[in-house]
């Protein structure tokens, strides 16, 4: 049996629809991941933005993710960046003490710097006397040379509520620094 041709007839098709895919959301979070590598950071940010951009990426949220760990690895290496600066600007103070300075001691560090005398001064330089080269002895021998190196020079018996030092850090010795600061508390 044969029905009648009553022509032919297209149904339109609808139209091509883009895949959505999540690759540059998933590349800016592996970047960004990868902070430490310093040269992903850049590269993190900008492939970051383009996903969010894009109308065809999924999972933006991961994008979004990605950009954040590489603004985060900026400030960490800023703070790092920073940090040695300062630890840098230290030594050099610890090198521009001298007798008659009056010294605080950062206590984070350990290192030792210039202050207005009478404002949490840990005291008045009376002498810097310079440990012998070697390895770290331990903090208890370095103490204990510190310490004796101090009375020494004062010429006075001990008395501890008017004679202080700050004897050199194992991280210090490391650096080259022997230099004990035997300073007299200011009143």
């Amino acid at each position: 049996m044969s029905y009648p041709d009553s022509g032919s007839m297209t149904i339109p098709a609808d139209p091509p629809q883009e895949r959505k895919t999540a690759g540059l959301s998933i590349t800016a979070l592996v970047l960004g991941v990868l902070g430490f590598l310093v040269i992903t950071i850049p590269i993190s940010i900008i492939i970051g933005i383009v996903a969010m951009v894009k109308k065809t990426q999924k999972l933006k949220v991961l994008a979004v993710i990605g950009i954040v760990l590489s603004i985060l690895w900026i400030v960490a290496y800023g703070a790092i960046i920073a940090g040695g600066v300062n630890l840098f600007n230290n030594k050099i103070a610890n090198a521009d003490v001298k007798v008659g300075d009056c010294i605080g001691q950062d206590k984070d560090t350990g290192l030792v710097t210039k202050v207005t005398c009478g404002q949490g001064d840990v005291g008045k330089v009376y002498a810097i006397p310079v440990l012998p080269e070697g390895d770290f002895p331990g903090s208890t021998q370095v103490q204990k040379a510190a310490e004796k190196a101090c009375l020494s020079a004062s010429g006075k018996p001990a008395d501890e509520s008017t004679i202080s030092y700050v004897s050199p850090s194992e991280a210090l010795w490391k650096l080259g620094h022997r230099e004990v600061f035997c300073a007299a508390k200011t009143k």
